[in-house]
């Protein structure tokens, strides 16, 4: 019995059922089965398939095409001919499907439940297929079919289709254990965010499908675009460059929001892109707004991949430093990029534009160039505005450097403080931080307890008025720069 998964949960399948195996993701292999359903797995498993390409094979299960074969879910496997292969002999069914114990041994058939004089004992000696999952009951390990959560518990599902029992998150570990099932075939996906987003291979490029076959495999919007990130770099790491958008907005009109339109998850109105700057009230769930998340949550959070793989160009907006590189500035507003070049030249260090918030593929593009340089770890320095936003921004880059492997040398040092103004640049350019929701009254309270505020009050002051350059230099100087 070989074990897969789908998104929803561990699949039980024997080896004459799985028609191909091909390579997916991070170690992961695509099962195709007779009847075409597509299974991964975390590693190719011992069988009867045959080399063809770069997948295994079983060639009864294939069909000619132009050109090569297709399995029934509809994969093409280039080749001339099939590799030869021999005949598997079919196991003869197994009848038994469980057994209950308690006044007596229950042997639970195909053909109903059937009284057996074995005791407990002697019936596990005879039938060692049969495995523990409940108190006083067994099943045949060889006819598990499903063991999938619901709700709170996990159901476990036989080849006919009965629930057989259900199951405590313990109790299904401990089957899982009985079963011998090794450290990469968990209840959880090994993949993090498989199951949410139904992550698997499909036969055509979901760019170029038509609406009704969208419609027909897709019910929902965030798995549409998952899946489409996936195929994206799924085909470059197979040398097949599509020419689809290299940075965020791009990625969305070509294919993101193409495809979304065609399967019928926006209109022809939300296919318009909305830049963060551009955010209002009425935009703030816009449909691109949607897509950027999970496109950050896959390669922030679980790590799918990087902007790189799915073809981003170099954002720019930093400059490594020419003899203290580890030294990181950050620079909140784009508009302050002449200082931090000329504060680099003088100090040595690297400095970061943000333009705002941090951005994980600007994070991921220095990474890349600071290891380069032999960089390890990284000391950061915040020429941030002094308020909520600006302390966000600076605590919020720390994970996402040390996302990529970075290490970070103790908090950030944040540059602009009220200390560095006279009480009458706080009376002239401080201001009110926003309280326009519950949520930005509770970011501003939190910040005022962690910082103190400007004389204990909400209000913050910006980078910007930080001036002559001559002040951020002794700021820096006193920080230890």
């Amino acid at each position: 019995m070989i074990v897969l998964e789908d998104f929803q949960g561990l699949v039980f399948l024997p080896p004459r059922q799985i028609a191909t195996l091909t390579p997916f993701l991070r170690g992961w292999w695509r099962a195709v089965t007779l009847d075409g359903e597509v299974l991964h797995l975390p590693q190719k498993p011992e069988g009867p398939w045959v080399p063809l390409g770069e997948s295994w094979v079983w060639p009864p299960a294939l069909s000619a095409s132009e050109g090569g074969w297709n399995d029934r879910a509809g994969f093409f496997y280039p080749g001339d001919s099939l590799p030869p292969f021999t005949s598997q002999p079919e196991a003869p069914p197994e009848r038994i499907w469980g057994m209950r114990s308690g006044g007596g041994i229950t042997l639970l058939t195909d053909d109903g439940a059937q009284p057996s004089e074995w005791t407990e004992q002697e019936a596990l000696q005879r039938l060692p297929q049969l495995v523990q999952v409940g108190r006083g009951l067994w099943g045949n390990r060889n006819r598990f079919h499903r063991l999938r959560p619901v709700g709170e518990k996990f159901e476990l599902i036989l080849d006919n289709g009965q629930r057989l029992h259900s199951l405590h998150p313990e109790a299904a570990r401990q089957l899982a254990q009985r079963l011998g099932l090794p450290d990469h075939n968990r209840l959880e996906p090994v993949v993090p965010g498989m199951r949410q987003y139904k992550l698997r291979d499909w036969p055509e490029e979901l760019y170029n499908s038509e609406a009704e076959q969208l419609k027909a495999w897709f019910d929902d919007a965030n798995v549409l675009i998952a899946n489409c990130l996936l195929q994206c770099v799924r085909y470059r790491r197979w040398g097949i460059f599509i020419e689809y958008g290299d940075d965020h907005r791009g990625f969305w009109y070509k294919p993101v929001s193409s495809v979304l339109y065609r399967a019928g998850f926006i209109d022809a109105d939300e296919v318009r892109w909305v830049d963060a700057e551009e955010i209002t009230r009425e935009s703030k769930d816009a449909a691109c707004l949607r897509y950027r998340r999970v496109v950050e949550r896959a390669v922030g959070e679980l790590k799918w991949f990087r902007y790189q793989d799915l073809g981003f160009r170099d954002p720019g907006g930093r400059v490594l430093g020419s003899t203290r590189p580890q030294l990181l500035f950050l620079v909140e507003k784009r508009c302050l990029e002449g200082y931090a070049r000329k504060l680099a030249d003088h100090f040595g260090f690297t400095y970061l534009i943000s333009g705002g918030a941090t951005k994980i593929v600007d994070t991921e593009f220095l990474v890349h160039d600071l290891v380069g340089r032999g960089v390890q770890e990284v000391e950061i320095y915040s020429f941030a505005d002094f308020d909520p936003e600006g302390s966000a921004l600076t605590l919020g880059f720390v994970p996402q450097l040390e996302g990529y492997g970075m290490k970070v040398k103790g908090e950030p040092k944040m540059v602009v403080h009220p200390s560095c103004f006279t009480d009458r640049e706080l009376r002239l350019f401080a201001l009110p931080c926003p309280m326009t929701s519950a949520a930005a009254i509770t970011m501003a309270k939190r910040w005022v307890e962690r910082t103190g505020g400007i004389h204990g009050q909400a209000f913050g002051i910006g980078s910007d008025h930080l001036q002559p350059i001559e002040r951020v230099i002794r700021r820096l100087e006193e920080l230890g720069c």
